[in-house]
């Protein structure tokens, strides 16, 4: 069983952005794997360095969704989003100075902070978008 399990109650009605959370699930998924297996050599860095480089690219993504579409709650996603990346950092600084504690903090940080996010905040503008017309535009994920 995954760590963080996919439910479409997940879906923000944007295929692309839904796509990007799925692949953000499957990241967070991998991490919890290596971490439950103590493998905190080159995989662990490994996978961490793929969540970062993903989170950035999808908090890109959406935020440019949200200015093209004109969603007024953009700023505050915007702040909500560094603040997440600095958290997750954090953690992994905290991890490697030997707080191996850090590790399962960051594991409880991500999946209560996507699961949130995205049901409380992303669902927001998936609604906005949807009274605004069709987003058959938005691609797939890289």
């Amino acid at each position: 069983m995954a760590y963080i399990d996919w439910d479409d109650k997940f879906s923000v009605d944007v295929e692309g952005m839904d796509n990007q959370h799925k692949k953000l699930f499957r990241i967070a998924n991998r991490l919890h794997e290596i971490i439950e297996t103590k493998d905190y050599g080159d995989k662990l860095s490994e996978a961490f360095d793929a969540l970062i480089n993903y989170v950035k690219e999808h908090f890109h993504d959406e935020e440019q969704l949200m200015a093209e579409w004109g969603f007024p709650e953009l700023e505050s996603q915007r702040k909500a989003h560094k603040a997440f990346a600095k958290q997750l950092s954090a953690s992994f600084s905290e991890f490697k100075s030997g707080q191996t504690k850090a590790l399962q903090d960051l594991l409880d940080y991500l999946e209560v902070w996507l699961i949130n996010h995205i049901l409380l905040s992303d669902k927001k503008y998936g609604e906005f978008i949807a009274t605004k017309g069709s987003v058959d535009r938005i691609a797939s994920p890289k």
